[in-house]
């Protein structure tokens, strides 16, 4: 390509990007107009208010974040663009947190919610968009299967559809113990969590057996794998990934109540 028509390739994805601030823009001046009703009510104590302010501020931060990964990734900064599709997944939790909130006040803010959604889609749809044409190819590095008690070993699923990854299984570091020591690790498509390696050496039998079901079933007599796999659909006894298993998360009154899946063939 000419140099001239490179320049003017990125000074259009530049252009397009910049464009995106005036649906963040709008979101600012909702977030602005949802905190000063929340400062007014007298329905909730002030530690919830506090609580429920800073809920929206964090969807309105986390969008900010995901168009600055954005503007990192149109400038050749390429391993950014994981990070903005995370800083999207949490910002879309907590527009469902920031919904139910304001549903405590009922007619009170029943304007508000579809004007949030409707902003809110405008930004991530935007954002995403432009996100897959600069990376259209975009995909998680797989690791090669190991012996899940090697520091290193990881096991992966991917999705039926597409062929993402969906599900891996690896041993890390607890994140949450100063002395690190090494745990089975869970990163499906709605969580991660954490277990212990004493469970590792049947895991990985069924693992390389590669019987998901029996995986699913195994794994949800686990503390920290109460709902099995939540990339696993048992009716199509199939995995999907985060584009094809569409979640939706349920609050209530700012509390995360459950989150439900549905897969390509409607099953929930």
């Amino acid at each position: 390509m000419p140099m001239e028509s490179s320049n003017n390739a990125n000074n259009a994805v530049y252009t397009s990007i910049w464009k995106i601030r005036d649906s963040i823009q709008s979101l600012e001046d909702l977030k602005n107009q949802i905190i000063d009703f929340l400062d007014i009510q007298n329905q909730i104590d002030a530690s919830n208010t506090e609580l429920w302010i800073t809920d929206v501020k964090e969807l309105y931060y986390n969008i900010v974040a995901a168009w600055e990964m954005l503007s990192a990734v149109s400038r050749g900064n390429l391993t950014f663009g994981h990070a903005c599709s995370l800083f999207i997944e949490t910002a879309k939790s907590r527009l469902e947190q920031v919904v139910s909130e304001l549903q405590v006040f009922k007619d009170k803010t029943i304007q508000i919610e579809p004007q949030l959604r409707t902003i809110f889609n405008n930004c991530v749809n935007s954002i995403s968009s432009e996100l897959n044409i600069l990376l259209p190819d975009l995909t998680m590095i797989k690791s090669p299967l190991k012996g899940i008690n090697d520091a290193e070993s990881s096991f992966e699923f991917t999705c039926s559809v597409c062929g993402e990854p969906a599900i891996v299984f690896f041993v890390g570091p607890y994140p949450f113990s100063s002395e690190k020591e090494p745990c089975l690790i869970y990163r499906g498509i709605t969580r991660e969590s954490y277990g212990s390696l004493e469970d590792s050496n049947i895991l990985l039998a069924l693992l390389e057996n590669g019987k998901v079901a029996d995986i699913h079933s195994y794994v949800i007599d686990l503390d920290f794998m109460e709902d099995g796999l939540d990339a696993y659909c048992p009716s199509c006894d199939a995995i999907y990934c985060q584009n094809h298993y569409i979640t939706k998360e349920y609050w209530d009154q700012g509390f995360y109540d459950y989150t439900e899946g549905t897969c390509p063939e409607g099953h929930t």
